[in-house]
């Protein structure tokens, strides 16, 4: 939505999509520990390749929580190369 790259139906969509798997997700709130994490990965990733605040606090929360075998998910391709570069496995499902 923020490039606009999709229509307002197909938001709608998504967000039903959303809401309808939400209770699969793992929540973590967000903490010092995260917020700190985030930072990091602004000041390393941000100018270098464009990491947005928002994505960021994804980021550093799935830093901080991921255990072996997870994988970093995300429709992202600047996340997807971030996330590698940390040393995870990254899907975009998009790219698939």
């Amino acid at each position: 939505m923020r490039n606009r790259e999709i229509s307002d139906e197909q938001l709608n969509e998504a967000v039903l999509g959303f809401e309808e798997q939400l209770h699969f997700f793992h929540v973590e709130p967000l903490g010092q520990a995260i917020l700190r994490e985030a930072e990091i990965l602004l000041k390393k990733y941000g100018k270098r390749r464009r990491l947005r605040s928002l994505d960021a606090l994804q980021m550093g929360t799935f830093s901080l929580i991921s255990e072996r075998g997870w994988y970093f998910v995300a429709a992202d391709d600047i996340l997807c190369e971030i996330a590698k570069d940390m040393g995870f496995a990254a899907i975009n499902p998009l790219q698939r």
